[in-house]
C-alpha cells in the first residue's frame, strides 16, 4: 500500500520476489525476478554463493529509483526498467510519490520531488524508464 504507516520511519519501499544468480559477474549479482525481470546489484563482501537459488526478496527503497521519459544511454546506472505510471500521490510536500508497473507486472515505488514530476509532465499510463543504482540495491 502506498499510504502504509511502515513507510513512516525509513520511507517507502517496494519489496521484489525472486533469486540471485549464484554467480557474480564483475562484482555484481543478477536478482531475476519469477517474470524473468533482471535487476544488476552490489556483491557485498560477506556473500556467499550458496544457497543463492532459493527463493529471496529485494527491497528498492522508492528515494533510490528515479525516472526518465526515454531511454537514457551513457550513464552509470545499470538497471533500466520499463514501466508505466499506474497512480501519483503527493505524501507531503513538495514530494511526489510514484507508483509503477513493471514490464513483468512487478510494482515499484518511486519518490520524486513535485518540480521533477511537473518537468517531465509525469501522468497515470505513461511509460516511463525507471533507473535504479545498483549500489543501492541490497538484499
Amino acid at each position: 500500500r502506498v499510504d502504509s504507516p511502515l513507510f513512516e520511519q525509513e520511507g517507502a519501499a517496494s519489496v521484489l520476489h525472486g533469486q540471485i544468480e549464484p554467480q557474480p559477474e564483475h562484482g555484481l549479482w543478477s536478482f531475476v525476478t519469477a517474470s524473468g525481470l533482471r535487476l544488476r546489484m552490489l556483491k557485498r563482501a560477506d556473500q556467499q554463493s550458496t544457497g543463492l537459488a532459493r527463493s529471496q526478496r529485494l527491497r528498492v527503497m522508492a528515494r533510490d529509483v528515479s525516472l526518465a521519459v526515454q531511454l537514457p544511454e551513457g550513464i552509470s546506472i545499470l538497471n533500466r526498467l520499463s514501466a508505466h505510471i499506474l497512480e501519483l500521490s503527493a505524501p507531503d510536500q513538495g514530494r511526489v510519490r510514484v507508483k509503477l508497473a513493471l514490464s513483468g507486472g512487478e510494482v515499484l515505488l518511486a519518490e520524486l520531488t513535485e518540480y521533477s514530476c511537473q518537468q517531465l509532465q509525469l501522468k497515470p499510463k505513461q511509460r516511463v524508464w525507471a533507473l535504479v543504482k545498483s549500489v543501492a540495491l541490497v538484499d
